[in-house]
C-alpha cells in the first residue's frame, strides 16, 4: 500500500508525495523541507555549515533627531538614514565608547567641583 499523502516543497511550491521530501538543513540551524528535484539542484549547499559572511566595515551610527544607534554595513553604495524615524538630516558616526565616555564624565565633574 502506497502513502498518497503530499507536501508542499519549500522551494518549488508544488505539491509532492511526502516520500519524495526530505529535510535540509539551513544555514542557521532551521531546516527546509524540499522536493527531490529541488535538492538535486541545490546538492552542492546540502551539508555545508557555511558561516554567515560578516562585513569588515560595519560602522555605527546615532541619530541625533530620536536618538536611535545602529549599524550598517558602508562597503556598498546606502543612503546613510536612520531606520527608525527615516530621516537622514541628523546622523552621525557614533565611535563613543565607554573609556571616552567615562573619561567625559570624569572630567566635567573635575572642572564642576574644582
Amino acid at each position: 500500500m502506497e502513502d498518497k499523502r503530499q507536501m508542499y516543497c519549500e522551494r518549488c511550491r508544488k505539491a509532492v508525495l511526502i516520500a519524495n521530501i526530505k529535510y535540509v538543513p539551513k544555514p542557521d540551524g532551521t531546516k527546509i523541507s524540499l522536493c527531490t528535484d529541488c535538492l538535486a539542484k541545490t546538492h552542492a549547499y546540502i551539508g555545508q555549515n557555511r558561516p554567515i559572511p560578516k562585513s569588515k566595515k560595519r560602522s555605527s551610527y546615532r541619530c541625533l533627531r530620536c536618538k536611535y544607534s545602529f549599524k550598517l554595513d558602508t562597503t556598498g553604495e546606502t543612503n546613510l538614514k536612520c531606520p527608525f524615524c527615516g530621516k537622514d538630516d541628523k546622523v552621525i558616526e557614533d565611535n563613543i565608547t565607554v573609556e571616552k565616555l567615562i573619561k567625559e564624565v570624569d572630567d566635567e565633574d573635575f572642572v564642576r567641583f574644582h
